[in-house]
């Protein structure tokens, strides 16, 4: 014969409390990935998106800048090593430098070109 204790009732109804939590949690999840979710990611991925693009604007001014010191002192380090060596540089470092002074020329005159480019697009 079994023997049961006073706790008993108690500890019954403790187990169905926290297997009713348990069950009510697991219906909120599953309504969550159901039901919300599907409706609130496309809104919280735009708000995230519109934010990047504002944080590029910003960072524009200062990338550019780090641009301009860059080709200013690869510019340097090329004319200091022809200076030492008294050879010209290669065709190919001249071309590469060119190419990318030509680029940070544009990212200097991008806020005069960005609007005439946005014109012809619409």
């Amino acid at each position: 014969m079994a023997v049961q204790s006073e706790d008993a009732p108690a500890v019954q109804g403790k187990a169905a409390g926290v297997t009713a939590v348990l069950a009510t949690t697991g219906a909120v999840g599953a309504c969550v990935l159901c039901c919300t979710l599907p409706v609130a990611f496309p809104a919280a991925a735009l708000a995230l998106l519109g934010g990047g693009v504002a944080f590029l604007g910003i960072a524009h001014k200062a990338m550019t800048l780090a641009g301009l010191v860059a080709v200013l002192a690869a510019w340097g380090w090329v004319w200091r090593q022809s200076r030492r060596t008294g050879r010209r540089p290669a065709r190919a470092t001249l071309r590469l430098m060119g190419l990318a002074t030509a680029l940070l020329m544009l990212a200097l005159a991008w806020p005069l070109v960005e609007g005439p480019l946005l014109a012809l697009i619409r």
